[in-house]
């Protein structure tokens, strides 16, 4: 099982972006400063599944479970966000990675997101950094990647932007 301080740090990372993204305040931000770390020798428990030839040491399971868990924490705090997006997802990406998929409620100005998206690129690259890529890899990705995408109400991709370790 993934700890609750591996999910919490990945969200972080989405959080981070919701923040960056201009479209936040730091009062959105949902903390719970009492939460202690379940034991940090737990593990994702899943089996590899049969032709599951993942090279980056996660089956396919895994990489859901992991998946899943952050977008249980997500789910939990989705009502924070006051109607910015319709619908906020974290998808697996195989072998060695996961997506924060963000789709905006109201249909923007593509180009004007786009310009104040590239103006985060250094700060989700420090948050992938320090907060999600350090919780992959205790969570046994031996290299993690996180995309950050955003999506118009249309669902047409408005910016999307893959991060490994710096």
């Amino acid at each position: 099982m993934f700890t609750r301080t591996s999910v919490a740090a990945t969200v972080g990372g989405f959080v981070a972006a919701i923040l960056l993204s201009g479209c936040g305040s730091a009062t959105d931000a949902t903390t719970q400063p009492d939460e202690r770390p379940d034991d940090p020798s737990a593990s994702a428990t899943a089996e590899k599944v049969e032709g599951d030839d993942s090279s980056d040491g996660l089956s396919r399971s895994e990489v859901d479970a992991f998946a899943a868990a952050a977008q249980r924490q997500i789910d939990s705090q989705f009502g924070s966000f006051n109607g910015m997006y319709s619908e906020i997802r974290i998808e697996p990406i195989y072998p060695n990675g996961i997506e924060y998929v963000y789709v905006y409620s109201k249909l923007l100005d593509a180009d004007r997101v786009e310009e104040q998206l590239d103006t985060s690129v250094a700060v989700l690259q420090a948050s992938f950094d320090t907060q999600v890529a350090p919780e992959m890899k205790r969570a046994g990705f031996t290299s993690p990647t996180a995309t950050w995408t955003y999506l118009n109400s249309d669902e047409s991709v408005i910016w999307t932007r893959t991060f490994s370790e710096s």
